[in-house]
C-alpha cells in the first residue's frame, strides 16, 4: 500500500510543480488559498486509497475462502516442479537442492 500512496503523493507534489512552473493549478481545489479545505481534500485522497486497499484484500480474502486456496509461494513451487521434470526427462532422480 505504501507504494501506491507514494504514488499519489507524488502526483499531488507534481500539481505544485505545475503551478510553479505553468502558473496554474491542475485541479483547482488544491489551491493552498483555500485553507483547511485543502487539507480535507489531501486527507480524503488518502482515506480513499487506503479504503480501497482494504476492499481489494477484503475481495481477495472473500475469493480465497470461497475457492479454499491458501496464500503461498506459487512461484516456489512452478520452479521446484519445473526442476522435478527437468531431471525426470534427463533420467536424473531426486532433487538439486
Amino acid at each position: 500500500m505504501a507504494p501506491a500512496n507514494f504514488g499519489v503523493a507524488s502526483y499531488l507534489g507534481v500539481v505544485y510543480i505545475t503551478k510553479a512552473t505553468q502558473g496554474f493549478y491542475v485541479y483547482g481545489f488544491l489551491n493552498p488559498s483555500h485553507g483547511a479545505i485543502l487539507g480535507a481534500y489531501i486527507v480524503g485522497i488518502l482515506a480513499a486509497s487506503v479504503l480501497i486497499f482494504v476492499i481489494v484484500n477484503l475481495i481477495k480474502l472473500g475469493l480465497s475462502k470461497i475457492t479454499g486456496s491458501k496464500e503461498r509461494n506459487d512461484w516456489r513451487e512452478r520452479y521446484e516442479m519445473r526442476q522435478r521434470d527437468n531431471n525426470l526427462e534427463k533420467g536424473k532422480s531426486g532433487s538439486s537442492f
